[in-house]
């Protein structure tokens, strides 16, 4: 059990009536933290990736944000914070993989990094941290769902983006198998 601890629930989003789903929180330096999550958009069919940060104390620092509104099937999101305030949401959509930075005061950069599909494999998972010199690592589960392959087809990938620019590395497959990859996790 936990002695003097205090619990309390904290409504991550004020729309309760739509489906919001995959919740990713991350906590920051300073005791706040944000969520992200998949969720209804209010005015349109379809589902979108918002984002809120809070304080310490679990108050909003402002409404929740729609980071993309999707035209395909979204299946997961991750969050991850930098020691300085930033940081940044990866999600998937069919067969990519996007990733959008934010500021300290929780707003987005201009541009959003995509990780280009390919007809033939499955993009999924996405998992995020920020490195040491302040440059976050995205990975991802991608597979070629195609049982009579003769080489290994389902892969954790990865791929280096720069912390001011977003200029994106190489994209380097970090481990292969015959075997499914469900949720690759990433710790810095």
């Amino acid at each position: 059990g936990c002695t003097g601890c205090r619990v309390t629930e904290i409504l991550l989003n004020d729309r309760v009536e739509e489906d919001q789903i995959e919740p990713a929180i991350d906590a920051f330096y300073d005791g706040g933290f944000v969520a992200a999550w998949i969720g209804d958009l209010e005015c349109a069919s379809g589902k979108g990736v918002f984002v809120r940060c809070f304080d310490e104390d679990g108050v909003p620092r402002g409404p929740a944000t729609i980071i993309d509104r999707m035209t395909g099937e979204v299946t997961r999101v991750n969050v991850a914070s930098a020691t300085d305030g930033r940081f940044a949401v990866a999600w998937v959509v069919g067969e990519g993989v996007y990733m959008q930075r934010f500021d300290e005061a929780c707003l987005m950069s201009a541009r959003t990094v995509f990780v280009g599909t390919e007809e033939e494999t499955d993009k999924g998972a996405p998992g995020i941290r920020y490195t040491p010199s302040g440059d976050f690592r995205l990975v991802w589960r991608e597979g070629n769902w195609n049982d009579t392959a003769t080489d290994p087809d389902h892969c954790i990938d990865s791929m280096l983006v720069d912390r001011d620019t977003a200029e994106q590395g190489v994209p380097t497959s970090l481990y292969c198998t015959y075997d499914a990859i469900r949720y690759p996790k990433l710790a810095v």
